[in-house]
């Protein structure tokens, strides 16, 4: 148990202290990556919520034209 809290400890000190910079994360991060999730959620929730309201206009056409005959 004490080696592999050890291997954690030498993994995480590995990673924290010894990371370079990337200039793409820093634009990424000036932006704010929040936002970019956010409006990529909000451009899928547009698109379902368009997908539905053109299906259900199709279906009640069809539903409509099926009563009449």
């Amino acid at each position: 148990m004490n080696l592999l809290f050890a291997i954690y400890q030498i993994l995480l000190n590995y990673i924290l202290f010894n990371t370079t910079v990337n200039p793409v994360n820093d634009f990424m991060r000036s932006i704010g990556k929040i936002w970019v999730v956010v409006a990529s959620l909000l451009i899928i929730f547009i698109a379902i919520v368009l997908f539905l309201f053109l299906v259900e206009r199709k279906l009640s056409k069809i539903e409509k034209e099926l009563e009449d005959e």
